[in-house]
């Protein structure tokens, strides 16, 4: 727990959530979505972590001070568009690193998953068979495999991109937690700052496809079974500066 002698917990934790809510701010002002649409996703997003929590609908309810039927409306704008990118990349790439340590059958994976919906599950196997990044061992009793460790799960379509979000946001706050209350683990945050020539942005990608990308797997096929999980997030943008 992080030790500060000017301010409490309670006040950090505040500052935390409000430094975390000025990206959201920020596009929901550009994009000019009105403040009732940002806290009607508010109360969407806080029930979806209850939901992950495994409250019940009465539970969530008396949480967050609506109904009943309210509860359950929100249930289901969070099954339509509102879940599929989690459906379609987050639950899948779960799913994916949990094979990386063994094969395991849809069964055992429903249990390692509890708080997930059993059709939600069975969706991201289809997913993930029909993208070919596992397959079905018939001489294991029907276990599933990966068909390599080396996949990098980099889609174009709309979906896949607000999943990669989620999973970018969910390393952040992760890596929030860690600098803030949970020192004893391991974590970095470092943001860079430097200038580059117009015909070097590409070498930033090749700098990643072929010096970095390579690493982490040669790494990774290092690892043993005492292994750490790592959850490295890269992005940068390339900001066209006045001459001066």
């Amino acid at each position: 727990m992080l030790h500060q002698k000017d301010i409490d917990e309670e006040e950090l934790r505040e500052r935390l959530v409000y430094s975390l809510l000025g990206p959201s701010i920020r596009l929901a002002a550009a994009s000019g979505l009105s403040l009732k649409k940002v806290t009607e996703l508010l109360r969407i997003g806080y029930f979806h972590e209850f939901r992950r929590q495994g409250n019940s609908l009465a539970d969530i309810g008396d949480a967050l001070g609506v109904s009943i039927a309210t509860a359950a409306r929100l249930s289901k704008k969070l099954k339509s568009n509102f879940f599929r990118p989690e459906q379609e990349h987050e639950l899948p790439q779960r799913i994916e690193y949990m094979l990386w340590a063994e094969p395991l059958s849809e069964a055992r994976i429903k249990q390692v998953l509890p708080r997930e919906e059993a059709q939600d599950v069975e969706e991201a196997l289809a997913i993930l068979l029909d993208q070919e990044r596992i397959y079905e061992d018939p001489e294991d009793q029907g276990a599933y495999r990966l068909t390599t460790r080396r996949g990098r799960l980099v889609r174009e379509h709309w979906y896949s991109r607000v999943g990669a979000l989620n999973s970018l946001l969910g390393n952040l706050l992760e890596t929030v937690e860690a600098r803030f209350f949970s020192k004893d683990l391991p974590s970095l945050s470092r943001t860079l700052n430097f200038r580059i020539n117009p015909d070097q942005v590409e070498e930033l990608q090749r700098f990643y496809e072929e010096v970095l990308w390579p690493k982490m797997v040669s790494l990774d096929e290092e690892a043993d079974e005492n292994h750490h999980h790592v959850r490295l997030s890269i992005f940068w943008v390339v900001d066209e500066e006045p001459k001066k």
